[in-house]
């Protein structure tokens, strides 16, 4: 079966953009915004956009069941733009609280921060443009200058219970759309693991041998992880999240960054050569050269 294929790739991103990041701040026209993202990432054709939605829709109601547990109405819900003070909270530490008069009255121009993200992408393969929406869109939106662009990152993907973002949501739903078979969606999960580790690392004699131990198994894992990721995406590896690992990235600094972005200047520069800068000289070093990749992952694949 022969999964690497534009039709899918269009499908992934169209699973991708389902939801704008915006939800949260106007649930009511959430379906229209999405329009609008759908379209700038070249989806102009109605019939064909509604199409694709409904062939994905199957994936966003598995992802949605798999990130939220059933609660009683009215027992646990709550609005999140309503709220003095209304929060973000990590699931394993604690609230983020954000300043939410602040985000509602900014509504509008954080939706044009996020139209504006993603803009100048210069590429025709679908798979390259997925990448790169999946790669760049939260890390564009957030570092940008305006206010509260910051908070993007914490937009939940269910107000009622602010638990996981929906950037989470979009790419847990993309995944699973690369799970369809025969218009059937199909999901499995694969857990590989590289060792033993111990052993190996025991055997460091210096500080040198013990990172370049470490840095062998990270390159080797990334590797691995990349073998999955060229047929149907880095969303399906669901642990470890790859979005900005620096040992993955580098593995796609010719392949998938050397696309050009069109720049505030109008000027045209490569994604890594973005990256690069945004990291700053003092940070490139680290990023590229931390071992960071434990020696196993856990991927979502086609059964």
């Amino acid at each position: 079966m022969t999964i690497c294929n534009e039709s899918m790739w269009q499908k992934k991103l169209a699973a991708f953009l389902h939801d704008p990041p915006d939800k949260c701040f106007n649930i009511g026209k959430h379906e229209e915004s999405a329009k609008e993202f759908m379209s700038g990432a070249e989806f102009s054709d109605e019939e064909e956009r509604a199409a694709i939605l409904k062939s994905v829709k199957a994936a966003d109601h598995f992802s949605s069941a798999a990130e939220r547990f059933v609660f009683p109405k009215m027992k646990c819900a709550t609005k999140y733009d309503d709220q003095a003070g209304s929060s973000f909270i990590h699931p394993l530490s604690s609230s983020y609280y954000i300043a939410s008069q602040n985000l509602t009255q900014q509504t509008d121009n954080l939706h044009r921060v996020l139209k504006s993200a993603v803009g100048g992408i210069n590429t025709n393969d679908w798979r390259k443009k997925f990448f790169l929406y999946w790669r760049r869109w939260m890390e564009n939106s957030v570092t940008n200058c305006a206010e509260n662009s910051e908070h993007l990152a914490f937009s939940p993907a269910d107000t009622r219970i602010p638990d996981h973002s929906i950037w989470n949501h979009m790419s847990v739903t993309s995944a699973l759309a690369g799970c369809v078979e025969n218009g059937e969606l199909k999901p499995a999960l694969l857990l590989f693991q590289l060792g033993p580790v111990q052993d190996f690392i025991a055997q460091a004699r210096s500080t040198r041998d013990l990172w370049s131990g470490s840095y062998l198994l990270s390159w080797l894992m990334a590797h691995a992880m990349k073998a999955i990721s060229d047929k149907i995406g880095p969303d399906s590896i669901i642990f470890p999240n790859l979005r900005g690992n620096g040992i993955f990235d580098l593995l796609h600094k010719d392949e998938i960054y050397n696309t050009k972005w069109q720049d505030k200047n109008n000027e045209k520069v490569s994604t890594w050569e973005r990256m690069k800068q945004e990291k700053g000289k003092d940070r490139v070093a680290s990023w590229l050269l931390t071992p960071t990749l434990p020696n196993r992952f856990l991927a979502l694949v086609p059964e």
